[in-house]
């Protein structure tokens, strides 16, 4: 069996998780097409996600020290920038944020999921269909009277189909999945992903915006909101494969941003909300579409090339490894 290089799945996989995370930058921004009912930002919302869990099942691990690690690189850092997230929003916004750790705010929630998921791995890696089975459960969890916000325990368990396909489309061996085997260029996957793109933003139109979310749970028409939450997680995960195949394995711009994405995640939330404040409080801004465009895309990138450099990382890590060496014993 030939074997993928680690410099070249590394690349791929960090380009995948920079675009993701440039996604992620732009949802967090104002939205551009508002009288499109915000198409711009459902269209990340049903992409990025996907993409983000599906690169993090791929290099998840079912190991004895596997639960030490995810409680350091996730769990510590939930709770150091939950801490720093509740003073910036006393001091700075003035919004005192109720439910410190309970209740993710600035985006964290992801880190607390995809520690969850990890957690839950070995168990879901038990059941002889665990992928059939994360779909169940997350189709039927929204049946469940479970506050969205809560841990981002709902997100967890909607996400888990897309992450173990990461997970086991790894363990694998890409040449044994032979989705689209018949396609031989990346154009074909490229038109492919295009049309798909286009009948995606034509469906989502007619789908509220909290769906697409998935974590809030079923008020009421549980046989529509069962089929739209299977529909939203079948599109996740094609649009993850679809990408997955087109993405190059050369390094680029993505490639920087994938491989220093934590502290592109875990900082951009203080920008973007002031980004946010200027760009309401301007109406030549909002009131031109073409600028709005150059002013939120450019931010978004220019904010996630500042955030990916090295020394940000650099000193992140070293912040977050001082504060959990004063508690963890030494090795």
């Amino acid at each position: 069996m030939k074997l993928i290089s680690e410099k070249v799945r590394i690349n791929k996989y960090d380009n995948l998780r920079g675009l993701a995370i440039l996604l992620i930058i732009l949802g967090h921004l104002p939205l551009i097409l508002s009288d499109f009912n915000g198409l711009d930002h459902k269209i990340i919302y049903l992409i990025h996600l996907p993409i983000l869990f599906f690169v993090s099942g791929y290099f998840s691990k079912i190991g004895e020290n596997e639960p030490i690690k995810s409680f350091k690189r996730l769990f510590i850092p939930y709770i150091i920038f939950s801490i720093i997230n509740k003073f910036f929003s006393m001091f700075i916004l003035n919004n005192p944020a109720e439910g410190l750790f309970i209740y993710p705010r600035a985006a964290l929630w992801f880190l607390i999921s995809l520690f969850l998921m990890k957690m839950f791995l070995p168990i879901y890696n038990k059941f002889k269909y665990p992928i059939l089975t994360a779909i169940i459960i997350a189709i039927f969890a929204g049946l469940l009277n479970i506050d969205g916000d809560l841990l981002g325990i709902t997100r967890a368990i909607s996400y888990m189909p897309i992450f173990l396909i990461g997970f086991y489309y790894k363990n694998n061996n890409s040449a044994n999945i032979p989705y689209f085997s018949n396609l031989k260029s990346k154009k074909s996957y490229l038109t492919i992903l295009i049309i798909f793109i286009i009948v995606s933003c034509i469906i989502i139109n007619f789908i509220p915006f909290n769906t697409l979310l998935l974590k809030y749970p079923y008020k009421d028409k549980f046989i529509l909101n069962i089929f739209l939450r299977l529909l939203i997680i079948s599109l996740g995960i094609i649009f993850a494969l679809l990408f997955n195949k087109i993405m190059t394995n050369k390094k680029c711009f993505l490639t920087t941003f994938g491989r220093n994405s934590m502290a592109i995640y875990v900082l951009h939330h203080y920008f973007t909300v002031e980004i946010k404040k200027i760009y309401v409080s301007t109406p030549f801004i909002i009131n031109n579409t073409i600028i709005s465009i150059i002013i939120v895309y450019g931010s978004a990138f220019v904010l996630a090339y500042i955030l990916s450099r090295d020394f940000v990382t650099k000193y992140l890590n070293k912040f977050i490894d001082g504060i959990y060496n004063i508690f963890a014993k030494p090795d």
